[in-house]
């Protein structure tokens, strides 16, 4: 409403006529509260700009409601994200409340989008403060890991802090007659900034469909083979022990927790997506749990080998020119009367190689972003040879006898200064994830 009631106020204060059918109702724009509520509201994307002729003279506070004919909009929120953020990691978010995180969270990922958009050309100094803002966010994100990653998974249901709480989620909504039938999709390796693109293009494409979002917390290492088995099992890492290097029994585990809640078994399924078959006979009538795995925005991740906006680029021609068989496939999901989440197991990140440690066979898992070990002495002997380096272990969800390698901040295990966009490590950008229930308006 506050919107449509910009340009009209603008309209009624230059004389000029700025739109086709101008709001008919003005608030008192003029009025002290609401000028002061204007800069904050534009400045969290509350409100939007509007494209103005220059020698249409405004008061200071309404300046921000103006956008120069041919300026490109994204320049100005890029430098509203740039000091929003700022202001948040000024109060030391490493003793901070877990929404506080999930705020701070959504506007990265927007400024990432815009930091790595293929075709914005940012000023050497924007990219500078957006590194400099990158190093501090990873300090502080960490240092809160430490203490609240093993809190928040013992959090009570219903509310889903950790993706292993998600089946569970899924379980309370039938038992309460919310949902009858749920799907579980899960994009691998889809980070924040990724959704955020993408729900920016469904938006234009599919008016028909809204969103609600939450914010969780991946499993740590977070690497496919054991997060998003724990996100398809609804088990932490130290409950399937026996196949945390691979995913081959994800079908079985997702079938075992719903054979717990009393569901046939017939009425679960576990389905890998292929945009090459867009056959639908893996939906039967007697289908009311489907987890369907989409493997293709990881695919791209591991694909950039030009870094982040590499992969932002791909992840924009996907959405162009593959994304329309998942699209039509939701669409018809969302037909059928299921309820859709859709998920991620972990995000990803771009990173600079700091060295590859060449342990033989005494490594569990070897990964760009992390190393497992079953062996605490050998973990240390390759840690101190790579002192960039944290050693995560017995955090309450992993098995007591494997401990995690991985570089600070952005690093990973490759040549020295190679760059590569990858996963398995405790930043942001791979750790905290969506959780979003698809639904028609």
């Amino acid at each position: 409403f506050l919107q449509t009631q910009w340009p009209s106020w603008l309209e009624k204060e230059s004389g000029r006529r700025l739109g086709e059918n101008p709001a008919a109702y003005l608030v008192g724009l003029s009025q002290n509260d609401w000028q002061d509520l204007f800069p904050p509201l534009l400045r969290n994307d509350l409100l939007r700009p509007t494209e103005l002729p220059s020698d249409i003279s405004l008061p200071d506070w309404a300046k921000g409601g103006r956008i120069a004919i041919g300026e490109d909009p994204r320049l100005r929120r890029y430098d509203d994200l740039l000091a929003l953020v700022s202001d948040k990691l000024k109060e030391n978010l490493a003793d901070a409340r877990w929404v506080d995180w999930q705020t701070l969270s959504y506007r990265w990922a927007e400024l990432s989008s815009l930091r790595y958009a293929p075709d914005l050309n940012l000023a050497a100094k924007a990219v500078q403060n957006y590194k400099e803002m990158q190093s501090t966010l990873d300090e502080q994100f960490t240092t809160w890991l430490k203490t609240r990653y093993t809190p928040l998974a013992t959090q009570q249901l219903p509310m889903p802090h950790h993706l292993f709480h998600v089946p569970e989620y899924l379980a309370y909504l039938r038992r309460k007659d919310i949902t009858e039938k749920v799907v579980l999709v899960i994009m691998d390796g889809m980070s924040l900034t990724d959704w955020h693109i993408i729900q920016t293009t469904w938006a234009h494409r599919h008016p028909n469909w809204c969103y609600e979002s939450r914010l969780l917390l991946a499993q740590i290492p977070t690497l496919t083979a054991i997060s998003r088995q724990a996100l398809v099992s609804g088990r932490c890492p130290a409950d399937f022990v026996d196949t945390l290097t691979h995913n081959r029994q994800e079908g079985k585990r997702w079938k075992i927790f719903w054979r717990a809640h009393d569901m046939p078994e017939d009425a679960s399924v576990y389905h890998r997506f292929t945009p090459h078959n867009t056959n639908e006979t893996f939906i039967t009538p007697s289908t009311q749990a489907l987890c369907l795995i989409v493997n293709d925005l990881d695919e791209l991740t591991h694909s950039a080998h030009l870094g982040a906006r590499d992969a932002q680029a791909s992840l924009r021609l996907w959405l162009r020119q593959h994304a329309g068989q998942l699209e039509t496939l939701l669409q018809s999901l969302l037909d059928k009367g299921f309820s859709i989440f859709l998920a991620s197991d972990h995000g990803h990140t771009e990173a600079v190689g700091i060295g590859q440690p060449s342990e033989g066979l005494i490594v569990q898992t070897r990964s760009k972003r992390a190393r497992t070990y079953r062996d605490h002495n050998l973990a240390l002997h390759v840690q101190n040879s790579f002192p960039g380096t944290f050693l995560w272990h017995k955090d309450g969800l992993l098995p007591d006898d494997l401990w995690v390698l991985t570089p600070d901040r952005r690093g990973a295990f490759i040549s020295q200064g190679k760059v590569c966009v990858t996963h398995g490590g405790l930043s942001l950008d791979e750790v905290i994830v969506p959780l979003v229930h698809l639904k028609q308006k």
